[in-house]
């Protein structure tokens, strides 16, 4: 056996097949990269935590307190915004009908 329309016989192992890409499970599902969601909740993280030291500080005059303020109350909203990107995410995938699946 051999791969693809080449002229010699090399023989086709798994890993060959593999890497070419030339199999494939019809069942499985392509896995979405964390990587999109995960910066755009650093990166919200980052001015969520400047937000909340400036306005703590602003109103208290305090900069342990604007710290610990900007330290634990975005840190929450943080995991609470990653879990809403994820339930988002999930919620706007196509959905198929029951009768309709195999």
């Amino acid at each position: 056996m051999t791969i693809g329309s080449r002229s010699s016989s090399y023989p086709v192992t798994f890993g060959a097949v593999f890497a070419s890409g030339g199999w494939r499970m019809p069942f499985a599902r392509a896995a979405k990269p964390l990587s999109a969601p995960l910066a755009k909740t650093l990166s919200f993280a980052a001015v969520h935590f400047a937000v909340a030291f400036a306005v703590v500080y602003a109103l208290t005059g305090n900069v342990w307190l604007g710290g610990a303020v900007a330290l634990i109350e975005p840190a929450c909203n943080v995991v609470a915004y990653y879990l809403h990107e994820m339930a988002w995410a999930r919620a706007s995938e196509p959905r198929v009908p029951a009768f309709a699946r195999r």
